[in-house]
């Protein structure tokens, strides 16, 4: 899996903050209001997610669900649209929802 930055003697330019190219990319097609689960791959350290339309996303072990929050004041709501996040070791799943049809795209990088 490529690293997330290039280690160039560009890196002082913008161009070297800028990610390579991910070779691992997942998918998924959601339904409205069906959590989807994608295995975060073993060496990933980052990754990058994009939708068609607004999703919440949950990080977390190989039981993670999503879902569309109501009021959540306890700090374990989804996160809304995350993009670009750093992943931690305990995170081995990712956990998709929306609701309304979506495609999301998952880039992984080590």
């Amino acid at each position: 899996m490529r690293d997330f930055l290039s280690r160039t003697a560009a890196m002082p330019t913008r161009a070297g903050l800028a990610p390579l190219p991910s070779d691992h990319v997942c998918a998924l097609l959601l339904v409205p209001g069906v959590s989807e689960r994608v295995v975060v791959p073993a060496v990933a350290r980052f990754v990058n997610i994009v939708g068609t339309a607004d999703i919440y996303v949950r990080f977390g072990g190989a039981d993670v669900v999503a879902a569309v929050p109501g009021d959540v004041a306890d700090g374990t709501a989804p996160t809304l649209n995350p993009a670009t996040r750093q992943l931690p070791d305990t995170v081995t799943h990712i956990a998709a929802i929306s609701e309304v049809a979506a495609r999301v795209t998952l880039e992984f990088w080590g």
